[in-house]
């Protein structure tokens, strides 16, 4: 009974978080269970949007997860927890993000070191790199790029010349993995939460 109330509160906070997810899966080591903490549990979500960031598939594992009652609309309130996520984002997901108008500065870094004066129009998933296929004055390029990992900074680097640009990423948050694989680029990420209590 105790795992089906707490089931529906992580549904819930979930919900109010995020504008968009599809839970397919919540799965409990109801080994490590107590009434004030969840030491192991698992969520697998597709279509997720949170805080304007598109994201095909996830999986989390979270742990450490410390939980009490709440007298709100979300029956429980978290407090903090560690968090391992794997994430897929595909063509369209990064699109999405470079696109939205939150993003702007983003796309706008991108942009300026393709080249000055350019405007991306989409972008493609091919061979384990990215290309961004965009506009400068009435001329179409293509721009191939490696997506990688160096001392927890993601980075963008052009194929042929060489240059680079660090992608900026929330301090909090580790880069354990990536590939570009199957059309998608996968991420697995940790990060310690810290939540004001809903």
């Amino acid at each position: 009974m105790l795992l089906k109330f707490i089931r529906f509160s992580i549904i819930a906070i979930l919900k109010t978080y995020c504008e968009n997810i599809n839970i397919r899966n919540i799965k409990f080591d109801n080994n490590k269970f107590r009434s004030d903490k969840i030491n192991n549990f698992i969520i697998e979500a597709e279509n997720v949007i949170y805080n304007n960031l598109y994201i095909n598939k996830i999986k989390i594992l979270i742990f450490n997860l410390s939980i009490e009652p709440a007298l709100k609309k979300i029956p429980l309130s978290i407090k903090n927890f560690n968090i391992d996520i794997i994430s897929h984002l595909s063509k369209k997901n990064i699109e999405q993000i470079i696109f939205n108008p939150k993003w702007i500065r983003f796309r706008t870094l991108i942009e300026d070191f393709i080249s000055s004066n350019t405007n991306i129009i989409s972008i493609d998933l091919e061979d384990n790199y990215i290309y961004f296929n965009y506009k400068k004055n009435k001329s179409f390029s293509r721009l191939g790029c490696h997506l990688k990992i160096e001392e927890n900074n993601l980075i963008l680097q052009k194929i042929i010349q060489k240059s680079m640009i660090s992608i900026p990423l929330d301090p909090i948050i580790k880069i354990k993995h990536l590939e570009i694989n199957n059309n998608s680029v996968i991420l697995e990420l940790s990060s310690k939460i810290t939540l004001e209590k809903i």
